[in-house]
C-alpha cells in the first residue's frame, strides 16, 4: 500500500490582509522550480508538517515553516504580523481514498498538535465529509484511535511492527523513523550518505529496523523473534526463581532438606520420574539422622497399622454413647457437605461477579482514555469536541444508541461524561476490591469447613472401629494416639505431594529454560535469510547501476555494495557513512552522487518487491549539492522520471532555469514554476 500527494495549500491571515498559495502534484515526477528566496523549502516542509512528521528531523515542537507562516510576512508593501496560518494537504492512497488534513502553524484558537481531517472516496466528496479532529506529536498519537499517525498508517496501509527498544521492551516502528527513508531535506539531509534516522524514539538499531521494513526483509521478523526469545528466557527464569523460593520455604517449614539440586526434566518425558523426585526429599532428626521423607511416611504408616491391630478392650460400657456420637458425627458430615457445596456455589458466583466487574472496569478505562483524547483535542483547539465520540456508543451507560432518539446527537457534554465515567470507575473499583475480599473470605470459609469435615470423618472412622470390635475397645489415649498419627501422616503426605509437584514444575522449567536459551543462541547465530540475501544483492546491483549513471568516479563502482549486516553502502568492508568522503578520499560531488544512488536504488527495489513497504512518494529538496555536474544532474532526473512510473517523485530546485530546462528535456514532468517574488507574496491569490 502507498500514498501520494494531491495538493497543498498555505494560508496566512494578518490583521489587515490574507495570503494564500495552492498547487497540485501529479502522479509521476514533479519539479518545484523557484529561487532560494521564494520559499521553496517552506512549501516542501509543509508537505512534512501537514502530516505531523517534522519529528523525523528534529525533537523541537516549534513549527519548521518559514517566518512568513509563523511570525511576519511582507504584504502590500509593508511587513505585517501573522495572526493565523495553516497548511492544508490532500493525499490519496492506493485504494483511491482521499484524506484532507489541516494543521495550524500559528493560531490563537488552535494549537499545533491538532490536525483536522476529512476522508472521502472522491476528492470532490471531501467538502461534504465529516470532520474528525486528531492529535499528533503527543503520547498515543501512533497507537490510539484519535492519534493522527495511527490514522495515517492505516490510511497508507501499513501495519507498523513492534520492534525492540532500549528499555527492554518493544515499541512501534514510528512513522517518524520511516519517513527519512523517502525524504531528503535540504538543511542536513545531504550531509553523509545514510538517511538521518531519529534516535530519540529509543528504538534499537533504528536505521536497520527502518530499512528492513521498507525493503520487506525477513530479518525484521528474526529480530523480533530474538527479542521475544530473550523475553521468554527472562520470563522462565523469573518463574524459576519463584518456584525455587516456594520450594525452599516448604523445606524450611517441614524441616526437610534436598539431597541434591533439582535437575532439568528430559525433553521427551517433560517430568522427572516419580521415584527420582521422591528421593530428593529427606528429613533430619534432632540427632542429625537423615531419612527420606518417603521412608518416614512408610514408617508412620506401619506404626498406624500396628496401632490399628491393637486389642480392643472394654467396648461394652461405651457402645450406646459411641453409637450416639457416631450418629451425631454422620449428621454433622451431611450438614458440612451441604454447607461446603453452598459455599462453593457462592464462590463460583462471587468469582463470576468479580470477573464481570473486572471487564466493566476495562471498558471504563477505555472510555476514560477516549475522553482524555477528546479533552486533549479540545485543549488543542478542536471545535468538534464530543462529536468526535463514536455516535453509536454511549461512554456513560455502555449501550448502543439510536441517534434518531437523541436530539443533539450527544449524550452529555465532555465535562459531564468525564465526571460520570470517573465516578463509575471509582464505584466499580470499590466493588471490585470488595469482591476480592468476598472471594478470599468464601475460599477461606471453604477451607475451614473442609478441615472440619476431615477431622469429623477421622472421628467417624475411630468410632466405627470401636463399634465393630467384638467386646474390647481401645482406651481414649489409644484412640487419640491413632487420630494424631493419622493426622500426622495426612499432613506429611499432603506436604510431600505439594513438594513433589513443585519439584516437577521446577524440573520442567529448567528444561524449558535450557530449550529457550538454546533456541535463542540458534536465532542469534542464524545468517541472513536466503531471500533477504537476494534482496540485498539486488539493492547492491541497483546502487551500482545508479552510481554509473550519475558518473561516480572516486572509487571503482564494482567494489561498492550494500552490506548484508548494516544495509548501508560499503567499500572494502568499511561503511560509507558520514565521514566516508574523508576515509575513502571521495570528492564532495561524488558524496552527493552516492546519496542520489542510494535513494534511487531503494525506490527501484521497493517497486520490484511485493513484500516491500514503499511510501509511494520520494521527496528531494535541492538535490544538486556541491555543484554536481550538469550531466550528472540530467542523469538523476532521468532516473527520477523512470521511478515516477511507479511512484510519485517531488523535487524542489533553485537551479538556473535554463540549466534545469536542459536537464528535464524530453521527460514527462509536472513543472511547478514560481511567478511571484515569494510563495505567499500575492494576497488571497491561488496559483
Amino acid at each position: 500500500m502507498t500514498m501520494r500527494y494531491i495538493s497543498v495549500q498555505l494560508d496566512v491571515v494578518t490583521a489587515d490582509d490574507r495570503a494564500s498559495y495552492q498547487t497540485r502534484f501529479s502522479a509521476g515526477l514533479n519539479v518545484i522550480e523557484a529561487p532560494n528566496s521564494w520559499g521553496k523549502s517552506t512549501l516542501v516542509q509543509s508537505l512534512v508538517y501537514g502530516l505531523g512528521l517534522e519529528g523525523s528531523f528534529s525533537t523541537s515542537h516549534l513549527s519548521p515553516l518559514g517566518e512568513a507562516m509563523t511570525s511576519s510576512i511582507e504584504l502590500n508593501g509593508h511587513r505585517q504580523a501573522v495572526v493565523e496560518s495553516s497548511v492544508t494537504l490532500v493525499i490519496q492512497n492506493e485504494n483511491g481514498t482521499f484524506l484532507r488534513t489541516k494543521r495550524w502553524a500559528q493560531s490563537l484558537d488552535h494549537q499545533r498538535h491538532l490536525i483536522q481531517t476529512w476522508e472521502a472516496n472522491a476528492e470532490a466528496g471531501l467538502d461534504d465529509a465529516e470532520q474528525v479532529d486528531r492529535y499528533v506529536r503527543e503520547a498515543g498519537s501512533a497507537v490510539r484511535e484519535l492519534g493522527f499517525h495511527y490514522k495515517l498508517a492505516e490510511f497508507i496501509g501499513w501495519d507498523l511492527p513492534q520492534v525492540p527498544s532500549f528499555n527492554g521492551g518493544e515499541s512501534p516502528l514510528y512513522l517518524e523513523v520511516l519517513f527519512p527513508m523517502f525524504y531528503v531535506e535540504q538543511k542536513y539531509g545531504w550531509s553523509g550518505l545514510s538517511p538521518r534516522i531519529p534516535t530519540n524514539f529509543q528504538i534499537q538499531s533504528a536505521y536497520r529496523r527502518a530499512a528492513e521494513f521498507v525493503l520487506g526483509l525477513e530479518s525484521l521478523d528474526r529480530t523480533k523473534r530474538i527479542e521475544r526469545g530473550r523475553q521468554t528466557v527472562a520470563r522462565i527464569k523469573d518463574a524459576l526463581r519463584d518456584h525455587e523460593t516456594r520450594l525452599e520455604l516448604d523445606m524450611a517449614k517441614n524441616g526437610w532438606q534436598l539431597t541434591e539440586k533439582v535437575r532439568p526434566a528430559t525433553v521427551d518425558a517433560g517430568l522427572l520420574g516419580q521415584e527420582e523426585v521422591a528421593a530428593l526429599f529427606e528429613t533430619v532428626s534432632d540427632s542429625g539422622e537423615r531419612t527420606s521423607v518417603q521412608m518416614r511416611l512408610q514408617e508412620l504408616s506401619k506404626n498406624l497399622a500396628e496401632l490399628s491391630e491393637t486389642a480392643i478392650t472394654n467396648a461394652g460400657p461405651r457402645t450406646a454413647q459411641a453409637q450416639s456420637e457416631l450418629r451425631i458425627a454422620e449428621q454433622s458430615v451431611t450438614r458440612l457437605s451441604t454447607r461446603i457445596k453452598q459455599y462453593q456455589e457462592l464462590h463460583e458466583a462471587t468469582v463470576a461477579e468479580r470477573e464481570s466487574l473486572s471487564e466493566r472496569l476495562t471498558e471504563l478505562n477505555s472510555d476514560r482514555d477516549r475522553l482524555i483524547d477528546i479533552a486533549k483535542l479540545e485543549r488543542l483547539g478542536s471545535d468538534l469536541a464530543l462529536t468526535s465520540l463514536t455516535a453509536a456508543h454511549c461512554p456513560t451507560c455502555a449501550q448502543n444508541l439510536d441517534s434518531a432518539h437523541v436530539a443533539t446527537g450527544i449524550v452529555l457534554d465532555l465535562a459531564a461524561n468525564t465526571k460520570l465515567v470517573a465516578s463509575e470507575r471509582g464505584t466499580v473499583e470499590s466493588l471490585l476490591a470488595a469482591a476480592d475480599v468476598r472471594v478470599a473470605a468464601v475460599r477461606g470459609r471453604i477451607d475451614l469447613e473442609q478441615l472440619s469435615l476431615r477431622e469429623i470423618r477421622q472421628s467417624i472412622r475411630a468410632l466405627r472401629d470401636e463399634l465393630v470390635g467384638p467386646t474390647n475397645s481401645p482406651s481414649v489415649s489409644q484412640v487419640r494416639a491413632r487420630l494424631v498419627l493419622e493426622n500426622q501422616i495426612s499432613t506429611m503426605q499432603a506436604a510431600f505431594e505439594n513438594a513433589i509437584q513443585l519439584a516437577e514444575e521446577l524440573a520442567r522449567l529448567l528444561a524449558d529454560a535450557a530449550v529457550a536459551e538454546a533456541n535463542l543462541r540458534v536465532l542469534r547465530q542464524e545468517g541472513p535469510d536466503s531471500e533477504d540475501a537476494t534482496t540485498v544483492r539486488l539493492f547492491s546491483r541497483e546502487f551500482r547501476q545508479s552510481l554509473r549513471a550519475f558518473g561516480f568516479s572516486s572509487l571503482p563502482v564494482d567494489e561498492l555494495s550494500i552490506s548484508e549486516s548494516t544495509l548501508l553502502p560499503e567499500h572494502g568492508g568499511f561503511e560509507l557513512t558520514l565521514t566516508f568522503d574523508i576515509n575513502h578520499g571521495l570528492s564532495a560531488s561524488d558524496t552527493i552522487r552516492a546519496k542520489w544512488a542510494y535513494y534511487a536504488a531503494l525506490s527501484r527495489v521497493c517497486s520490484m518487491r511485493a513484500q516491500a513497504h514503499p511510501l509511494g512518494t520520494l521527496i528531494m529538496d535541492e538535490p544538486r549539492q556541491q555543484e554536481a555536474a550538469l550531466g550528472s544532474v540530467a542523469a538523476l532526473y532521468q532516473e527520477l522520471a523512470e521511478i515516477g512510473n511507479d511512484q510519485q517523485v517531488i523535487v524542489a530546485s533553485s537551479a538556473n532555469r535554463i540549466d534545469l530546462q536542459a536537464s528535464l528535456e524530453g521527460l514527462s514532468v509536472n513543472r511547478i514554476i514560481s511567478d511571484q517574488d515569494h510563495v505567499l507574496a500575492a494576497p488571497a491569490q491561488v496559483i
